[in-house]
Parts: structure tokens; C-alpha cells; sequence
């Protein structure tokens, strides 16, 4: 087990997930899990609904250094995917929900900022799939031939080396957040695929590191022009340009959302987390809903995304269901 610098062992769930399973590591886990919904979103969660029955949150345009939308009042943004609190939030009668999410963002953006040339092409043309194509380069199948295992192994091969993670912190958060089983030599080999694979990416993640201090980072600029200059840390450098000008082109989908209101009159926002936009409709409303979000997320980010340069598509997923649950 791992020690802190003064000697003590390390007991949060990062590190004991990353010990060898035992049924009372398991246990706690658990435990701890449930502990913490419960006081996060448990009875006094329930006393920030509205008399209409409702949760009305607090939203902040600029809540996060990166430019990222933040919640309070509850926190809506942190609600665990698997969570049964989110089967509460659910459409009125007679409504509906139209979910959306965009897909991969973070790497579409990437690829023309940094730039790279080898996973721009993966989406140049709009339908295609950075995870199904590292998991080709993986396995060594063509892509008609990749597993849905296979693909979610690529997720963590591309995700967690984006922003300069390390192996060791490569191999946790492939288990933790995927659920992929490592060894810290199979992460090492992972992060050495991804450099092959986007040669750009490595030069810039090499361009980062090669700063002495913190503070010789040179500001950055997301792609709609938005300046940070102070850093936490160096993988902060690499994240705070590519999550800022997503936060950027999501920011001005809501807008679209408000301008063109009148096309869906019975259309209203009912939750922004981050990539994700949830709004609600009457019923028969909820087809044309779905097109005109899709369509609104799009034209958003087109604004900040492909301001110069050759075109970067961006992709939406969207459903319609009566409880928020994930595209």
C-alpha cells in the first residue's frame, strides 16, 4: 500500500482501488459510495425544490478557470451517471426530454488546435471514431472487425493520455473510469502507442514539460480568443485551452437555444453539464426538439471550432426519454 510523505498509509478510494480485490476493501468501497450520496443528495437534498415541486439550480457562465459553466444549489454537474437520484429528475406530464451530448469534443478540438494531422483526418470527413481507431492500432484488426470491449479500452487510450497524463496515473484512471485492468508496463505501452499514433499531440504534451516552472507557460487562448495566464500545473496548460473552447462553442449553443426559442415555443433548458444539454418539450414537440438541439449545439460550436481553417464537423448524440439518463 501506498505512504504519504510522512509515512502514514494511503486509504482514499484512489489508491484503494488500486489495491488487489478483497471482500473487505470492497465493502468499504461501497460503503463509502453510498455515504456519500446520501449526504450529497440524500433528504436535505430534496430542500432545494421550488413549491412547484421543482430544483431550480444556480448556474455560473464563468464558474471554472477553463471558462466551464458551474452548478450550485444543488450541483447538477456531479451527479454519478449510475446514481438512482437521477431517475428523480424526470419530464412533466405531457413532456418530455431531449438529451445531448456531444461526442468526443474534447479530441475534435484537439486535433485542430494543437494541431494534429493523423486524428484530424480520423474526423475530417465527419463519421469518424478516434476509439475505434486506436483500438484497431491496438489489436491490429481492421475497424469492422474492433469488440465494444476492445473500443472501451481505446476510450482510456485516448482520454487519459490527452492532457499528459503519466503511466501510473494512466493505469488508475483507466480502472476507475472504465473500468480496464492494467499493468503499469501495459499503460507505458498504451501512452507510447498514443504518441505514435499523433505525433502532434506528443510534440505539444513535449512542448508543455520542456517548461522549467510553472510559471515559463505561455498563456493560452481557447479557439474563440478567450486569454488564461496563470497555471496550477503543467497537464492544466494542456487541458485548460481544449475543455475552454468547448466550454466556449457549448456556451454559445444555450444562446442559439434562446435566440431561436420561438420555433419550439413549449421548448425550455433544464440542465447544462458541460457537453451536455437537457431540455424539456411537450410531447409532440420532442422530434422537432431533437432536431433543433442537435442543430443549435452544432451551429454553436461551428462558431468557435471552425472560425479559420479547414473544417473540424462536430458530432451530437441526442435521445428523447422522460428521466435524464445519458445518450
Amino acid at each position: 500500500m501506498a505512504r504519504t510523505d510522512k509515512g502514514n498509509l494511503k486509504t482514499g478510494d484512489e489508491h484503494l482501488k488500486n489495491l488487489a480485490p478483497h471482500p473487505v476493501i470492497k465493502t468499504l468501497l461501497a460503503w463509502r459510495k453510498i455515504r456519500k450520496e446520501l449526504t450529497t443528495y440524500g433528504r436535505e437534498w430534496l430542500t432545494n425544490a421550488g413549491e412547484d415541486g421543482r430544483i431550480h439550480a444556480k448556474y455560473d457562465s464563468l464558474g471554472t478557470v477553463t471558462g466551464r459553466t458551474s452548478c450550485s444549489g444543488p450541483n447538477m454537474q456531479q451527479i454519478p451517471h449510475d446514481s438512482p437520484h437521477r431517475e428523480s429528475i424526470v419530464a412533466g406530464e405531457g413532456r418530455k426530454f431531449v438529451v445531448a451530448d456531444y461526442s468526443q469534443i474534447e479530441l475534435r478540438i484537439a486535433a485542430k488546435y494543437v494541431p494534429d494531422d493523423n486524428l484530424f483526418e480520423i474526423y475530417r470527413v465527419g463519421e469518424g471514431d478516434a476509439h475505434t481507431s486506436m483500438a484497431a492500432t491496438i489489436t491490429g484488426k481492421p475497424e469492422s472487425g474492433v469488440t465494444k470491449d476492445e473500443r472501451n479500452h481505446a476510450k482510456a487510450a485516448n482520454f487519459g493520455p490527452l492532457y499528459g497524463m503519466g503511466s501510473k496515473k494512466l493505469r488508475a484512471t483507466a480502472k476507475n473510469s472504465y473500468g480496464v485492468e492494467w499493468t503499469e508496463a501495459k499503460a507505458s505501452e498504451m501512452l507510447k502507442t498514443f504518441k505514435d499514433k499523433y505525433p502532434g499531440l506528443a510534440q505539444w504534451h513535449k512542448l508543455g514539460w520542456s517548461a522549467d516552472d510553472k510559471t515559463e507557460l505561455a498563456p493560452t487562448r481557447t479557439m474563440a480568443g478567450r486569454r488564461r495566464r496563470r497555471f496550477k500545473s503543467v497537464n492544466d496548460w494542456f487541458n485548460s485551452p481544449i475543455q475552454g473552447t468547448g466550454a466556449d462553442g457549448a456556451k454559445l449553443a444555450l444562446a442559439l437555444i434562446h435566440e431561436r426559442r420561438a420555433e419550439i415555443p413549449s421548448l425550455i433548458p433544464v440542465l447544462f453539464v458541460h457537453d451536455e444539454i437537457v431540455v424539456e418539450c411537450d410531447e409532440q414537440d420532442a422530434e422537432r426538439a431533437k432536431e433543433f438541439l442537435e442543430c443549435c449545439m452544432k451551429d454553436g460550436m461551428d462558431q468557435v471550432l471552425n472560425r479559420e481553417g479547414e473544417h473540424m464537423p462536430s458530432e451530437v448524440e441526442v435521445i428523447i426519454t422522460d428521466r435524464w439518463e445519458k445518450p
